[in-house]
């Protein structure tokens, strides 16, 4: 009986431990308003870099700079829309239709670069700031670019560890792995699905594909799977993402251990075999996902209903940590320790809110230095206890067997 007590007392303790979490989550730490939908977002050092656009017969765009809550300054540009923002170390990259402009997180210019082809997007590497584009590709190294490669293809990844780079046919219905010289080495056709997205690093391809399935009773049923090959063109595993009418395996996240995926019904996959984890069903329109420090970020909206909602979660379980019912959520991000969303507040402007949900993530178990040996090993765990485990026994069976003798002793 007093065990079922403890055994019900925990459960009461975890219950109202989730229940605060839930009920903290609407306090804000900071909010700010900003001009247009915030699309593109990315963090450094304290500060957030926010792009966002507006379509009013033209597209106009604008990026903000804002640290701890502070608009330190923005930028607008008219007639173009972006298409990313990246930050490095000081510098802010904006990925503009035909043009790289960079500037200092103070806001001053830096310079600006013109690739040849239309801009697809930024990506970050140790090696520098990757531009892609629908003919080739550049590496930059501050402002200056340090290669740059036309190869007559679309660039959707680029490997620059292994020297290879991933490009989507007009159709996004096939994925062909290039080195950098151009010449061909695998392609894989996924045949009647549509390619979605492309999530990758240095040992592997992520990607969701899918299909409209028509079906009388509802139009048409979205079917989506997630695929996972390795950097030689082999297919590891493909998962289906059951998201029945809710939606495509759109959305995409991945790092070391996991594979978060899904819309309406997000999915987290183990990514050395595919193996499904846990299904969130939120059933709503869209979502944006997000694996950093051992949680996964899902954030959804329901427009038509008027709201939006957050989840963090546990990557090893999926066990939900923390979670948030808002308004409707135009764009989010995570950058391991805050969560920004962004909601709308008129016609043209919206309001960036940030939650910081760092009490809530794992914190991964340490090893003191002087336990660790020089080949990296748990010494003290698996060099030492046994010894001393030994020890502890020994003089256990000595004090015993002292006890034992003075007992029997005749004086």
């Amino acid at each position: 009986m007093v065990h079922a007590m403890k055994k019900n007392l925990i459960v009461l303790v975890l219950l109202l431990m989730g229940g605060i979490a839930s009920a903290g989550a609407y306090n804000s730490m900071w909010s700010v308003q900003i001009e247009g939908r915030p699309v593109y977002f990315a963090s450094s050092n304290n500060s957030v870099v926010i792009g966002s656009f507006i379509y009013n017969g033209s597209w106009t765009s604008w990026v903000y700079m804002i640290k701890n809550g502070t608009l330190l300054w923005g930028n607008g540009y008219e007639d173009r829309r972006m298409s990313g923002i990246l930050m490095s170390g000081n510098l802010v990259y904006i990925a503009l239709p035909n043009s790289i402009e960079i500037f200092d997180s103070s806001g001053n210019f830096v310079g600006n670069f013109t690739p040849k082809g239309k801009i697809l997007g930024l990506q970050k590497d140790i090696k520098g700031i990757v531009i892609r584009t629908s003919t080739g590709f550049y590496v930059l190294n501050g402002n200056r670019v340090i290669e740059n490669y036309e190869v007559g293809v679309p660039v959707a990844y680029v490997n620059l560890e292994q020297k290879k780079f991933l490009s989507l046919t007009q159709y996004a219905q096939k994925l062909t792995c290039y080195d950098f010289n151009g010449n061909k080495l695998w392609e894989r056709n996924f045949s009647k699905d549509r390619i979605l997205t492309i999530v990758a690093d240095e040992n592997g391809i992520a990607v969701s594909h899918g299909y409209a399935k028509e079906e009388p009773a509802y139009g048409y049923i979205r079917i989506g799977y997630v695929s996972y090959m390795d950097w030689e063109g082999n297919l590891v595993w493909t998962q289906e993402i059951k998201a029945e009418i809710a939606g495509w395996a759109r959305f995409l996240a991945m790092d070391n251990e996991r594979i978060l995926a899904g819309a309406g019904v997000v999915h987290l996959l183990d990514r050395k075999n595919g193996k499904v984890i846990t299904r969130i069903e939120t059933y709503e329109d869209s979502a944006r996902v997000f694996l950093k420090n051992g949680v996964g970020v899902l954030i959804t909206q329901n427009m038509w209903r008027n709201y939006g909602l957050v989840y963090l979660l546990r990557e090893d379980n999926g066990r939900i940590l923390w979670s948030l019912k808002t308004d409707p959520i135009l764009g989010g991000y995570f950058d391991g320790k805050y969560i920004y969303v962004g909601v709308p507040v008129g016609e043209r402007r919206s309001e960036v809110r940030v939650y910081s949900v760092e009490e809530y993530i794992p914190k991964p178990k340490t090893v003191s230095p002087s336990q660790i040996n020089s080949q990296g090993e748990n010494y003290w765990f698996e060099k030492e206890l046994p010894a001393v485990a030994f020890v502890l026994i020994l003089i256990i069976f000595l004090v015993r067997r002292k006890r034992v003798k003075i007992k029997n002793d005749p004086a």
